[in-house]
This record gives structure tokens, sequence and C-alpha cells, in this order.
């Protein structure tokens, strides 16, 4: 009887400490903002578009422009990934074979969507760097190129 008590103790003060740290989590973290939304001065993009390419005034306010509306295109893509996926893994419990294919044949396409909204973004960049400019964006693509690919096959033994 003792020991029982002790158990129900100990499980009523997990469960109030579960939810006081998900309280804190939810109400004290700072929402995280979608991806690009640092805009303005202190953004290190806009920094190194101006610092590093070398980015005049005029165009800073288009690169300023074309990322604004590149944010808002990418939120809607984001947005309706999010939905589709929702729905394809809570195909799980039903295993509907046929929706999960129609809706993963939904999700390739959207996320040729993606990259052609982010090649398409970077195209316009490049189209408003003069000649010099081109250069040192080519080599900064170049260089995203490097860092973001897969490493090639298993690890060594």
């Amino acid at each position: 009887m003792e020991n029982s008590r002790w158990a129900a103790g100990v499980i009523v003060l997990l469960i109030v400490l579960n939810m006081v740290t998900l309280s804190y989590l939810f109400f004290q973290s700072p929402a995280r903002p979608f991806e690009g939304e640092r805009m303005g001065k202190n953004d290190p993009v806009y920094i190194f578009f101006r610092d590093e390419i070398g980015f005049d005034e005029a165009q800073m306010a288009t690169f300023e422009q074309m990322r604004a509306e590149n944010r808002l295109e990418m939120r809607q893509h984001h947005q309706t990934m999010r939905k589709l996926k929702n729905s394809f893994f809570g195909l799980l419990a039903t295993a509907e074979s046929a929706t999960a294919d129609s809706l993963a044949g939904e999700i390739g396409q959207l996320h040729t969507r993606i990259d052609m909204t982010v090649f398409k973004h970077f195209s316009g960049l490049r189209e408003i760097c003069n000649e010099e400019q081109k250069i040192r964006f080519d080599q900064l693509i170049e260089d995203l190129l490097h860092r973001s690919r897969p490493h090639q096959g298993p690890p060594g033994r």
C-alpha cells in the first residue's frame, strides 16, 4: 500500500513537471521565424550581398524586393508541403497505398516547384549583377553547391 502511494506521488510529480516544462516552452520560447525573415540592414544575407558581392543602393533595393517576393512564394510552398506531408503520413494508420502514391506524387511535384522557385530567384539575382559581380556571385553558388553535396558512400572501416 505504501509503495503504490509513493509511486502515484512520483507519477503526479512527473506529470506536473512535464506540464510546467511544456508550458514554458510554448509560452516563453520566441517564435522561430521563417527562413529569410531577418530582413533589414543587420541581416547577414543583406550584408553579404552589399559587402561581398558589392551591390549598390539600387541593386540592394531590387534585392530586397525580390527577396520579399521569394519569401512569400516559398512560405506558400512550405505551408502546402506541410499539409501534404501531414496527409501522407496520416495514411500510415489506414495503409491506403493508392492515396499514398497520389500524395507522394504531389509531394514530388511540389519539390520540383520549390527547386524551380529557388533557381528562378537566384537567376534573377544574378541578372541584377554587373559583370564583375557575376564572377563573385558565380563563386558563391559554386561554394554553396560544394557545401551541400552529400557524402559519397558509407564511411570507411
